[in-house]
């Protein structure tokens, strides 16, 4: 599995996450003919895509989102809200009718996104949704706890593991172990929670923590980028 940053920042944002032979984009911020140019040097073809996602309607995400959808007959995912954002911007020259794909919010829209990516690799993988792992500590009853990981998806080559928060964001630090709310609610940080995940894991299952890439999608957050935080750490917003 490859993912690469074809672009990022005010002049266009656009990644590729796929393998050898098929991928999908996440964001199209750049014109297509760069796309198409970036794809082959890559090797690939734009015949190749099975999916653009897209993360907001900034000009600087969808620049070239109606060609790739309307003309080259690329499926575009996206909440219906994002697409409709898209349609109204002057600068779309080519609105997107047929290849729109709208999808909800929360844990369901990352297992698709899930079920997708699998799908276009051509990867087998095994997906397991709102895993209970108990694990040995001497702070549970009977010296057990338990945690909940929103996906588990198991691969030949590595086991990645989903965390999915679906809060509107007041205050984020990457470092601290809560998060503030919209409505002054807290929530715990996903990227440290995650990586408590990790260790879980590593330890049950007796896993080296290289083979264990986490994810976190932050689904409300139409302020930055997907980056990645730790060494097989991605956050994807």
């Amino acid at each position: 599995m490859r993912f690469i940053s074809f672009g990022s920042g005010s002049s266009g944002n656009c990644y590729f996450i796929g393998d050898e032979n098929y991928g999908i984009l996440i964001d199209a911020g750049l014109s297509s003919r760069k796309i198409k140019k970036l794809l082959k040097e890559m090797g690939y073809d734009l015949s190749q895509i099975y999916a653009v996602f897209i993360t907001h309607d900034h000009f600087d995400h969808i620049k070239s989102v109606g060609t790739l959808g309307e003309v080259y007959n690329i499926p575009i995912y996206s909440t219906e809200e994002i697409l409709k954002g898209i349609n109204k911007c002057y600068k779309i020259t080519e609105k997107i009718y047929q290849s729109k794909r709208p999808i909800k919010i929360g844990e369901e829209t990352v297992r698709q996104w899930i079920d997708t990516a699998l799908s276009i690799s051509g990867v087998q993988g095994y997906v397991f949704d709102n895993v209970i792992v108990k694990y040995p500590s001497i702070f549970g009853y009977y010296g057990i706890m338990t945690t909940e990981i929103d996906h588990i998806v198991v691969t030949n080559g590595a086991i990645f593991v989903f965390e999915t928060k679906n809060q509107e964001l007041k205050e984020w630090n990457l470092k601290e172990p809560e998060w503030a709310l919209m409505n002054n609610e807290t929530v715990s940080n996903p990227i440290i929670q995650n990586q408590n995940h990790k260790k879980i894991l590593c330890s049950v299952l007796g896993v080296h923590r290289e083979n264990i890439i986490t994810v976190e999608c932050l689904l409300r957050q139409a302020f930055s980028t997907p980056f990645m935080r730790n060494t097989n750490d991605y956050v994807f917003f």
